[in-house]
């Protein structure tokens, strides 16, 4: 509380000390530290100075408080100048340094985040019954295998009974097999074959007949005799991969999330460079398929990896969409095309001995239930929200400064309104929730190993538990899964729901599809009815007006092209300045540029460097490093120049600062893709989809209006430049697809009171499209859904009953009849007998 003078505090504070002294408890004087310096204190007082999280001010933010004190890191001198209103030099010296000295001395050192080498704790993976759990490692080797046999068949080629090898165990276990049969007296012939039987056979065995296999690989090798210990040592040394590195429980619950998520009819996306694992596609978790470019056959099983002439399909072809049509040699069918060429080392490191960080991509519609799921993988106690801690960022220092500055009446130059706002970038604010992440607690240790928890605005009956420490200071320790929502996944659902049209039958390499990047031909329109050169508004990853001109500077006309523009406009200087000055100079096609990290690793191996060579150069320069590391950079510019490497290539990755995988790309324009063909083909079904899953503000006045109220009112916001408002802007997108859509003959009915939904644009025939009730301007969920349920309980009698039943207020009322939605119901339910 407040107190009279400093007299008074004073007497309190010695009765404190009073008390804790008869009471045989040591007490210690502290600082209450908030800042290192006794300078920084400005700091602290613009901080104090706003608002607090949540609302409200800060306790020291009063009109009575002239002046906060300083809360610095204060020395042993100054704590006891400090405390000399005890008038006792003896108790000053005992608060301030016999006590904090006995206290320190009681404290044991305890490791508060266990040190655990990077690689966290695994989990336990329940079966959906709850008891019992899964043998991880066998059910991987089952699932990847069923899947494998089923699409290239019984007898696997070899290239991919290694690269399954090498995925799940490293290449220590062919390199076992061959060094086996070195003994026996073998034709070159005869010794792939046998080495490649026996790889199968040992892996299909599982996990323990692989571990004998290399305990005996290095016996027979180790130049001495090894304990038992030391053997085990050597043996999870060799040992990489995702079961030899210990994790396939990652694997496995990744691929449990994906498939619970597609029993309930929800596409699942990958995220991240997770697509580069061959096993991840076998096991579902990704479509993106990592191989070279290649066919297969649906019903023989023959795949084939080369042309007539022998050489590697993926040599000319970057994608196996973009493959000619081929007919199976066996079955006179059309062979399938898959493969986009991503090393595996581009998602777990050379040896595979990285952690694997698998982002997947769920339909915000479908996200809780995939979350809620976890508690059946693990149980409820094991489960937790990732915490987050909240800091104040660099815009908003600066606009604290300025508002205490103005408060304070003070005048300050751009240069120390700068200065302040640095002293206050970083401050932690607040607590929150990851909006994904899930921290996983193994049942064989306790949540308070790790970090203590806390409930959502100390809601105790909350449906989910948050961990008090900030995710990142755990997350060497324990797994955390990213269980994100996002729209694409979403509009595809409602597209298949309202279309009753299977999206995993789209076809990848429809050339109408592929034609609206470079041409609205497709589209029946013309570049000026759509005020856009493409044919891309709307379509994710393509439709943004950055992506948009890029798009038109590229020119793309094949899938691979479309997966380096994804890469493009994800990195950094990767495309402007780099090689958008090597396309313009004519100095290399596109189609040869690099767009994502991927490219640098796979051309520089098909220009003959070794793999490892490949994989350093690729990592270092992703990361940016060739600016930031230039004596390492001269190494790898002369590695790669000896290999005749060519200099605009070389000059292209020296510029680089941030490189985005190849794998995430290709899941992106896969699921972009997938919409295009609805819009090319089916477009009421994608303009419904779009406005129900990725619009966020419109204009459905406008909208119902037709073309040329929709191009009038664009025309307007345009006219505002930089004055439009956030809203404005948001309603010019949506209205330029609406502005397309109506081009192509699609029109917007009015919101209707008994066929609109209240959230989903929904489909009236082949060129209708009714708005949900949401879309009025300032009518929200919770009244769009008040209204459809009272519907279908009855019929609404009068434009009274709508209002008091749904719940919806005057001005709302006012403006439904204004738009003509509430015509033919009486004002009242009152009926007149004369």
């Amino acid at each position: 509380g407040d107190f009279a003078n400093e007299l008074e505090l004073a007497h309190h504070l010695m009765k404190i000390i009073r008390v804790t002294d008869d009471a045989g408890k040591l007490i210690v004087a502290t600082g209450d530290v908030h800042h290192i310096n006794r300078e920084d204190k400005i700091f602290r007082e613009i901080i104090v100075n706003q608002k607090v999280p949540g609302g409200g001010r800060h306790p020291l933010a009063r009109n009575n408080i002239k002046e906060i004190p300083s809360n610095h890191f204060r020395t042993t001198e100054e704590m006891l100048e400090d405390f000399k209103f005890l008038e006792n030099e003896e108790l000053i010296k005992k608060i301030v340094i016999d006590n904090p000295n006995k206290i320190s001395d009681m404290v044991e050192i305890i490791e508060v985040i266990i040190d655990t080498g990077g690689i966290p704790f695994s989990p336990r993976v329940k079966s959906d019954d709850g008891k019992s759990y899964l043998d991880c490692p066998r059910v991987v080797t089952d699932l990847v295998y069923t899947k494998a046999k089923d699409w290239y068949g019984d007898n696997l080629p070899y290239n991919i009974e290694e690269r399954i090898a090498t995925e799940l165990y490293g290449d220590i276990v062919l390199k076992s097999v061959k060094d086996k049969l070195s003994s026996e007296n073998l034709s070159d012939d005869e010794m792939v074959k046998r080495s490649f039987a026996n790889l199968h056979e040992v892996i299909l065995k599982g996990f323990d007949a692989v571990k004998d296999l290399v305990r005996s690989y290095i016996k027979r090798n180790s130049e001495e005799s090894l304990s038992d210990d030391d053997l085990e040592k050597e043996l999870n040394k060799k040992l990489g991969g995702i079961i030899g590195g210990g994790f396939d429980p990652i694997y496995l619950i990744a691929q449990r999330l994906v498939k619970h998520s597609n029993d309930e009819g929800y596409l699942v996306g990958s995220r991240g460079s997770v697509g580069s694992s061959f096993v991840a596609t076998m096991m579902g978790i990704t479509e993106v398929n990592p191989l070279p470019a290649h066919y297969r056959c649906s019903k023989c099983k023959v795949s084939i990896f080369n042309d007539d002439d022998g050489n590697p399909l993926g040599s000319n072809y970057s994608s196996g969409f973009d493959l000619p049509d081929k007919m199976c040699p066996n079955c006179n069918i059309l062979l399938l095309k898959d493969g986009q060429d991503m090393p595996f080392a581009t998602f777990l490191g050379f040896n595979a001995d990285k952690v694997p960080d698998i982002d997947l991509n769920f339909s915000d519609l479908n996200q809780a239930s995939a979350h809620a799921y976890t508690k059946v993988l693990f149980g409820e106690d094991n489960v937790y929200r990732a915490g987050t801690i909240g800091t104040v960022a660099e815009k908003t220092a600066f606009g604290f400064v300025k508002g205490w500055a103005e408060e304070h009446q003070k005048e300050l130059r751009t240069a120390e309104v700068e200065r302040l706002a640095m002293g206050c970038t970083g401050v932690k604010r607040t607590t929150g929730q990851h909006p994904g992440g899930i921290v996983v607690i193994p049942d064989y240790m306790d949540v308070y190993d790790f970090t203590p928890f806390q409930f959502p605005a100390e809601d105790a009956t909350a449906e989910w538990r948050t961990t008090h420490f900030d995710y990142h200071a755990i997350d060497q320790d324990v797994l955390k899964l990213d269980i994100l929502g996002h729209s694409d996944p979403t509009q595809l659902r409602l597209i298949q729901l309202q279309s009753g049209t299977d999206i995993m039958k789209v076809p990848l390499d429809d050339k109408e599809t592929m034609s609206i990047f470079t041409s609205t031909k497709a589209l029946g329109v013309t570049t000026e009815q759509i005020m856009c050169n493409t044919g891309t508004l709307g379509i994710p990853e393509f439709g943004t007006a950055f992506t948009i001109k890029l798009v038109e500077d590229t020119k793309p006309t094949t899938f691979a092209e479309l997966i380096k523009i994804s890469g493009l406009s994800h990195g950094t200087d990767v495309w402007l300045g780099n090689a958008q000055e090597l396309i313009k100079n004519n100095i290399v096609p596109f189609k040869d540029t690099i767009g994502c990290r991927d490219d640098i690793m796979v051309y520089l191996m098909y220009n003959g460097l070794e793999p490892i060579k490949a994989f350093k150069i690729m990592e270092f320069v992703r990361k940016g490093k060739a600016s930031k590391d230039p004596e390492t950079w001269k190494g790898h510019v002369k590695t790669m120049q000896d290999a005749n490497i060519p200099e605009w290539f070389i000059d292209s990755c020296a510029k680089i600062k941030y490189m985005f995988p190849k794998a995430h790309a290709a899941a992106y324009v896969i699921s972009a893709f997938r919409i295009a063909w609805y819009k090319v083909h089916m477009p009421v079904y994608f303009y419904a989809s779009w406005y129900s899953s990725k619009a966020t503000d419109v204009d459905v006045e406008a909208m119902i209006k037709g073309y040329n109220a929709i191009k009038q009112k664009i025309l307007e916001i345009q006219a505002k430049g930089y004055e439009a408002t956030n809203k404005e802007n948001g309603q010019a997108e949506s209205l330029k697809v609406a502005l397309e859509a109506t081009a192509r003959g699609i029109k917007f009915l009015n919101v209707d009171l008994y066929k609109s939904e209240a959230t989903v644009w929904t489909v009236g025939s082949d060129n209708e499209i009714y708005p949900p009730f949401n879309a009025i301007d300032g009518l929200g969920d919770t009244v769009a859904k008040n209204i459809v349920r009272e519907r279908e309980i009855n019929r609404f009698l009068s434009i009274e009953d709508v209002q008091v039943r749904g719940k919806v207020s005057k001005t709302l009322i006012d403006k439904m009849v204004e738009m003509g939605i509430l015509e033919g119901l009486p004002n009242s339910n009152q009926l007149s007998l004369f």
